[in-house]
Parts: structure tokens; C-alpha cells; sequence
């Protein structure tokens, strides 16, 4: 490890969380750096941490280029960093600090101000767990449907065959495959385009 990515670094119990900009926490896969081409050369991908890292890492670029990176989502990012074994990048840790720091220095009176944290009522807390609960696997099935035939087209059709396995529109599919590729799942537009190509590749051999 070299100076600079030894730098910032801290220690939670026995976990490294770095403050630079990762040395990787799957195999050598960087998740802060790494692009959809270098996720799709990972072997074995399905049964790989690389593809959860990757998309969490996405969500948390997209929030700190948007100005979203705030308490709510800070305390997201500490949550899935120590679900999924991540390494944490600099900004994160300096954001998350100065937060819980306003807590510590009694400049305001709970951690819910400190972070910014609202409550949500019940009819939204249902709505927020029915989409958590089926936008990854909706996501999985309209993949597997691709991967059985590459030529088939993601659309309406599409949708509305794996919204009447879970009793749901073809529209609320839609809905859940395009937050799940907001959230760092693999368009599933490249990935058609990939299995074609590795198709002719083979056809050639």
C-alpha cells in the first residue's frame, strides 16, 4: 500500500474502512472505480459480492454528484458498507463524521436532527417496502428472461409476463427495473448487446 492510500485510513473493530479512494474489497474489484465493462469481466458474476458492491457504490456516486449525499443517505451508505464487507471512500467518511459531530457537540438536541432523518408514516413506510422487496428480484427475472433469449425485446410484453408472476402491472416492472438500474444494475439494454456479441463470437470460432 502506498502513502496515499494509506492516508485517512480507519479502523472500526478488526474492519479497514479506507479514506482514499479503495484498494478494492473483492478479489483486487474496485467498486468506487470500476465501470459496467470491467464488472462484466468478472467470472462468475452472479455468485459474486463485486455486482451488490458495485451497484451500492453507483447509488452513492449518483447522491453525491446529485447534492443528495446528506444524513439519511449517509447512514445508508455506513449500513450497506458493513453488510457487503466495502471499503468507504474519504468524502463519505468526512461527511458521515461531520454529522454525528454536531450530535457529539450538543449543537443539536438528537441524532434525527443531526442527520436530517424524518419519520414516515405508515402508508409510506408500506409503499417503500413492497418496492424493496420486489425491484431486485423483478430485476433478476426480466435478466434471466434476457439471458434465455437475447432477442427477446425488453418491453411491455416483457413487463407485464413477470408482473403477473408477483400480481402486479406491467407498468409498476417498469417502474422497479428502471430504480434498479438507477441504483447500479447493469442496463439491461448493454447487457442484450453483450450476449449478442458474445453470441457471434462463438459463431465465428
Amino acid at each position: 500500500m502506498n502513502p496515499d492510500q494509506s492516508e485517512g485510513l480507519l479502523k472500526v473493530g478488526s474492519v479497514t474502512v479506507n479514506g482514499g479512494t479503495g484498494d478494492g474489497s473483492t478479489d483486487g474489484f474496485d467498486p468506487w472505480t470500476a465501470t459496467a465493462a470491467d464488472l462484466s469481466r468478472i467470472p462468475n458474476l452472479g455468485q459474486s459480492a463485486a455486482l451488490t458492491q458495485w451497484g451500492i457504490a453507483q447509488l452513492l456516486l449518483d447522491a453525491r454528484a446529485s447534492g443528495e449525499l446528506a444524513g439519511p443517505t449517509l447512514l445508508s451508505a455506513m449500513a450497506m458498507r458493513l453488510r457487503n464487507d466495502m471499503t468507504l471512500p474519504r468524502w463519505i467518511r468526512e461527511q458521515y463524521l461531520e454529522a454525528f459531530g454536531r450530535f457529539e457537540r450538543l449543537e443539536v438536541g438528537s441524532l434525527d436532527e443531526a442527520f436530517g432523518v424524518r419519520g414516515l408514516n405508515k402508508r409510506t413506510r408500506e409503499k417503500y417496502k413492497l418496492r424493496w422487496k420486489l425491484e431486485l428480484p423483478v430485476y433478476q427475472s426480466l435478466r434471466n428472461a434476457i439471458a434465455a433469449d437475447p432477442d427477446q425485446p425488453l418491453d411491455k410484453g416483457l413487463y407485464e409476463q413477470v408482473g403477473a408472476v408477483i400480481k402486479k402491472s406491467g407498468t409498476y416492472c417498469d417502474q422497479l427495473y428502471r430504480l434498479a438500474v438507477r441504483g447500479g444494475c447493469q442496463d439491461l439494454k448493454d447487457y442484450k448487446a453483450e450476449l449478442r456479441a458474445a453470441k457471434k463470437v462463438v459463431a465465428t470460432e
